[in-house]
């Protein structure tokens, strides 16, 4: 029986390296384009000139149209990545400066109550915040941009200075990111009032006095009297009364109101004047704006209150411990008043120090009606106010 078959006839070599070239292109970055184009036109011209003993012309002409393909795929490829990576790294550069933002404005608010506990003046190395860095000290001492293993990336720049000396708080800066300047932000830095700024240029520390450490100042040479700085308490005027001061103390102005409650702290009252007293303090105190300059005399203020005996006058206090310059006096005062009910609210306040903070109060007054919002307390995503209420909660029960 007769085969009707047609026979196969071979394949030109060149139409199948043609394919397979083309093919190869998308995964060599359009290298073996050009190479699969020049085959492909090669073997089709062998196929031709064979007159029909040679296979494969599919196959070249596959192998010319992959390959052409893969430049049009590979070009529009390309673009996108042209496009697509510098908003990569931006995108990533703005991350990172923000990291290294939100570090910054950690360490400026360990500052701010180291201040408070070394008679309002800074650390003169970053080592010493670490027991008021809420336990991610390695986290906020390193910038997202600095090397690998590089430790500390921020450096003081107003190491053992006393806050109360700066003339301009808000333009001084505080502390800064030495990793260099930011893609996006320029140099990073934080100001000692608290806020954070960036710019193109390495910011310029003001001049400001230093506190000795058991080194005697030299001798003055002129006659000329000294000063106080604007921020500092200054001293009470000779022939002050009670009345005059409670006159101070109503009049709005800030500096009249710091002599006036440093006279008022150590004056002797009788009942009716400690009434009044305690109006004034509490309008005081609920009217002023905390910052730098005003913390010396709200500090007053709510010490004059705590020492009241009110337990109503809770409510004012408690208003200190929503800032790092009021809030340890807030806490003592507090603690005088026994006014647990008054430190209620600030459980719930979106900074983790202002809770903290209410915790302690509650540790130390703290009775059965506390309990239930410690119970919440202990729950609380950060785990230093988590751990102050259960620390509380024992203390009532040890009560």
């Amino acid at each position: 029986m007769s085969d009707n078959n047609p026979p196969k006839l071979p394949r030109c070599g060149l139409a199948l390296a043609s394919l397979i070239l083309g093919i190869a292109s998308y995964f060599t970055c359009g290298l073996t384009i050009l190479p699969a184009v020049i085959c492909g036109i090669i073997a089709l011209n062998k196929i031709k000139a064979s007159n029909g003993a040679l296979g494969g012309r599919g196959q070249a002409i596959a192998g010319i149209i992959v390959g052409a393909a893969a430049v049009f795929v590979i070009a529009i490829g390309g673009l996108v990545a042209a496009i697509a990576i510098p908003s990569f790294a931006k995108a990533r550069g703005s991350a990172q400066a923000t990291l290294c933002m939100n570090n910054l404005k950690q360490l400026g608010m360990a500052c701010q109550q180291y201040a408070l506990d070394h008679n309002d003046t800074l650390p003169t190395r970053l080592e010493e915040l670490e027991p008021y860095a809420g336990g991610i000290v390695k986290r906020i001492f390193v910038c997202p941009c600095a090397a690998p293993n590089s430790g500390t990336s921020y450096r003081l720049l107003l190491p053992g200075v006393k806050l109360s000396s700066l003339p301009n708080p808000s333009s001084s800066p505080m502390i800064i990111c030495e990793s260099g300047k930011h893609p996006q932000r320029g140099y990073i830095y934080i100001c000692a009032d608290g806020h954070v700024e960036s710019s193109q240029h390495p910011p310029v520390v003001p001049l400001a006095p230093r506190q000795p450490t058991n080194v005697r100042p030299p001798a003055r040479t002129d006659l000329r009297p000294t000063v106080p700085p604007p921020s500092a308490p200054q001293p009470v005027k000779p022939g002050t009364t009670v009345e005059s001061a409670l006159e101070d103390l109503k009049s709005g102005d800030l500096t009249r109101a710091a002599q006036a409650l440093l006279f008022l702290k150590k004056a002797t009252l009788d009942d009716g004047q400690r009434v009044e007293v305690n109006k004034a303090a509490a309008k005081f105190v609920e009217g002023a704006e905390i910052t730098v300059h005003s913390s010396h005399a709200i500090n007053n203020a709510i010490q004059l209150l705590g020492e009241s005996k009110d337990p109503s006058a809770g409510t004012v206090v408690a208003k200190g411990l929503s800032n790092f310059f009021t809030s340890t006096a807030a806490q003592e005062a507090l603690g005088k008043l026994g006014a647990e009910k008054a430190a209620h609210p600030y459980l719930q306040r979106d900074d983790w120090r202002v809770r903290l903070s209410a915790c302690k109060v509650l540790g130390k007054i703290g009775t059965a009606e506390s309990k239930a919002a410690l119970e919440v307390a202990t729950k609380d995503k950060n785990r230093l106010v988590g751990t102050a209420a259960k620390d509380a909660l024992k203390a009532i029960a040890a009560r």
